[in-house]
This record gives structure tokens, C-alpha cells and sequence, in this order.
């Protein structure tokens, strides 16, 4: 199968499932679901490789922050099967990384692998709320 069938027969199978999918400019498929965009990126030299990615669903506004979103990226990662969070410069991003051997194999993955990205932010966001919540307590020790 070349490169362009298998990007059709994703694009026809996201479609499919509802998304409102497009190309952006590198060729990737973005498609949306709840208003947030992911992508699927196809490796053109690995028929069996697909990477599906959240990306930039959280900032890093300070340098303070910066060991939090580390630490919350590491146990969201270490918890969840398959998905990893990815910390690059200030932005963090959510990926599901695999290879299929076949196109009906990434159909039957595909809710899965999709559903890993969604535990390992929801995992982070615990993880950064949990922080947070002990930094308003201290900080409210400190005041009393």
C-alpha cells in the first residue's frame, strides 16, 4: 500500500467515526473532536507505524512550574499503557505511539489508543491539581 492509500483509508476511516478531518501543511491528518486538535502522523518509511498526538494541551508559564509538569508528565506516562506525555520547551503534549501491522489492525486499536491519550492527560491534570492544592495549603499555613 502506498503512502497516499493508507493516509485515504485513515482519513475515510476517521470520517467515518464522526471527526472532521483536513491535512495540515506537512501532510499530517488533523482531525477535531471535542473542539481540541489531534493528529495522526503516518511515517512514510514505516507502513506499520502510526502516531496519534494531543499536542500542546497544557503550558508551562513559569519556570517554577517547570519541575511540576516534569513530575506529573513522569507518573502520567508510567501509569497508562501505551500513551506518554511529552514535555517540549513550554508545551505539553499527549501521544500514542504503535505499529499495525495491517489497516484493520489500527481500526480495532484506534478507540484504544485514543482512550490512553484521554487517561494520561486526565492522569497529569490530577497529578497538577494535586500539586496545586498542596502549594495552596502551605501557602495558606504560611499565613496563619
Amino acid at each position: 500500500m502506498t503512502p497516499q492509500e493508507r493516509k485515504a483509508l485513515c482519513l475515510e476511516f476517521l470520517k467515518g467515526k464522526g471527526f472532521e478531518t483536513s491535512l495540515d501543511e506537512d501532510g499530517d491528518i488533523k482531525f477535531l473532536f471535542e473542539d481540541h486538535e489531534f493528529y495522526l502522523d503516518l511515517d512514510e518509511e514505516d507502513e506499520l507505524f502510526f502516531h496519534l498526538i494531543y499536542p500542546a494541551f497544557w503550558s508551562i508559564d513559569n519556570d517554577d512550574e517547570w519541575a511540576e509538569v516534569c513530575e506529573a508528565a513522569l507518573q502520567a506516562s508510567a501509569s497508562t499503557k501505551v500513551a506518554k506525555i511529552i514535555v517540549v520547551d513550554d508545551q505539553v503534549h499527549a501521544a500514542a505511539e504503535m505499529f499495525c501491522p495491517t489497516h484493520e489492525v489500527f481500526e480495532a486499536i484506534f478507540d484504544r489508543a485514543f482512550g490512553t491519550i484521554h487517561a494520561a492527560v486526565n492522569l497529569f491534570l490530577d497529578c497538577i491539581e494535586g500539586v496545586e492544592e498542596q502549594s495552596d495549603e502551605a501557602e495558606e499555613g504560611e499565613e496563619n
